[in-house]
């Protein structure tokens, strides 16, 4: 599944997040750095300042600095249980840290407070997937559709989803979807050739896997997939020039270096 959704819908507790991130994305690192001290000292004065909290979390968190945001949102939720943002933040942190089972509890929790949130729902979707549960994943995907309808990522998640089911006809479809809302995606295209693929339309993956390339030039997985295809239709000079590819950017790739040596066999 895709990475999970950096932002919130509007009217969410954190709904200022996007108006905020931007404003982050502009500072720097440098200015974060400042930022956090200023926070820093505005919380040595007031320790109980839940926006403070909230602004260095978001702050540690661009940072990279993932357990310290986890922190700040604790302690948000310590003084203020039924916070959903400080709930959703604190699943974002979780999430970048790989611990995706505290994810999951903060962002059923963050549904619990504020029903309704498609971004939550799909960031949820994500953990479950990270988690092996496709079945749940899929069900807070096709939610986030529900609430969402014209949000790209969720069609794609939605998409991968139903590929792990074995429904690729479905997958295709959901792809097709984000793809028409967002065609600038390299790993949309790249998901809707395997989908095809998986239906045995090898040239219509053929093609989805070169717009994939086309916007993603060293797109190593595109390459290797194409490279599959073109041997499955016989097409080994072209094959053996995708396998020459992934080799150039990870020359231990096994996979390819199998793919080259089919290519050049049938050769």
């Amino acid at each position: 599944m895709t990475g999970e959704n950096e932002e919130m819908g509007e009217g969410n507790p954190a709904g200022d997040y996007r108006t905020f991130r931007r404003m982050l994305d502009a500072v720097g690192g440098d200015g974060l750095r400042r930022m956090v001290e200023r926070l820093t000292e505005q919380l040595d004065a007031d320790p109980t300042d839940t926006e403070a909290l909230a602004a260095r979390g978001l702050a540690y968190s661009e940072l990279g600095d993932h357990r310290r945001a986890v922190e700040d949102n604790s302690r948000i939720i310590a003084l203020n249980p039924g916070d959903a943002g400080a709930y959703f933040d604190r699943a974002r942190a979780h999430a970048e840290l790989d611990d995706h089972r505290r994810a999951l509890e903060d962002y059923d929790a963050a549904i619990r407070l504020e029903p309704g949130d498609a971004v939550a729902h799909g960031n949820r979707g994500a953990c479950k997937a990270e988690l092996g549960d496709v079945a749940g994943a899929f069900a807070d995907f096709d939610m986030a559709v529900t609430l969402d309808p014209d949000n790209a990522e969720h069609h794609h998640n939605r998409g991968l989803a139903y590929g792990e089911m074995g429904e690729p006809l479905l997958a295709v479809e959901d792809l097709s979807r984000a793809i028409e809302l967002n065609p600038h995606v390299a790993v949309a295209h790249y998901s809707r050739g395997m989908a095809r693929r998986d239906l045995g339309e090898l040239q219509e993956a053929i093609g989805d896997f070169d717009a994939a390339i086309e916007l993603e030039e060293n797109y190593g997985l595109a390459h290797y997939a194409r490279g599959i295809t073109r041997v499955n239709l016989g097409e080994f000079e072209a094959a053996l020039k995708d396998f020459d590819a992934v080799i150039g950017l990870d020359p231990d790739n096994a996979p390819a270096l199998r793919g080259r040596g089919v290519a050049l066999g049938n050769l």
